[in-house]
């Protein structure tokens, strides 16, 4: 904090903020913290403006997300972490289609091409088929490799896709083992919930007991888990 802007010290500790709980106070200050800081590095704001972003997803304001992660890529138009985000806003909004117009010709990255695809089937477009092969063979090519850094991704096509709840809460099991993220902690009790098996979402259950967070879907998952 001595050494940064106040603008960067506000976009480091809010995240941090927002997963021991205090989402909203932390969304303020970035927010204001971004409305004095115009004019400022534009590369600086667009990544604040993302982290604002997920906290607004934390808070589950998705038309808040929405406007933020589209003023980053305004100015950053490969900004493939800021477009996948905004794909899940839009298929949290049920706005599939448009999900799948936002990552049309994106598909080289694994993680815009499982969203596209999943954006595909649930709007039943021409290229659902064509798009879920050509992540069937990212996923057996990275096996080959030994590469299991998507899991993540590859439990969220097991379950939006192949419409296989068992396999992605294996898939989930395992990448919860490597990673504790947000993002994380959703997808295992979402999965969780989609295969019956309340007792598999216990990790998170624990972790988000242990860190106070707060989360929209998280929250929603849980209950309906019948965790408190």
């Amino acid at each position: 904090m001595r050494r940064a802007s106040s603008l960067v010290a506000a976009a480091c500790r809010a995240p941090l903020d927002g997963i021991a709980g205090h989402a909203e106070p932390a969304y303020r200050m970035l927010a204001a913290e971004l409305q004095a800081a115009r004019g400022d590095d534009p590369a600086i704001a667009s990544w604040a403006l993302t982290v604002l972003a997920e906290l607004a997803i934390q808070r589950g304001e998705m038309t808040a997300a929405g406007t933020h992660l589209q003023q980053v890529l305004a100015f950053d138009g490969e900004d493939h972490y800021a477009r996948g985000l905004l794909a899940d806003v839009l298929l949290a909004q049920d706005r599939a289609g448009d999900a799948s117009a936002l990552l049309a010709g994106r598909e080289q990255i694994d993680g815009l091409l499982v969203r596209r695809a999943i954006a595909e089937h649930r709007a039943r477009g021409s290229e659902a088929t064509e798009l879920a092969d050509r992540m069937r063979t990212r996923i057996a090519a990275a096996r080959e490799r030994g590469d299991r850094v998507h899991l993540r991704e590859e439990a969220r096509f097991a379950l939006d896709v192949e419409a296989a709840p068992s396999r992605a809460l294996q898939l989930a099991r395992e990448d919860w083992a490597v990673q504790h993220e947000l993002a994380d902690a959703r997808l295992l009790a979402e999965v969780a919930l989609a295969a019956r098996a309340a007792s598999a979402a216990a990790p998170v259950v624990a972790w988000a007991a242990q860190t106070g967070v707060h989360d929209a879907q998280l929250d929603r998952f849980l209950r309906r888990l019948g965790a408190s």
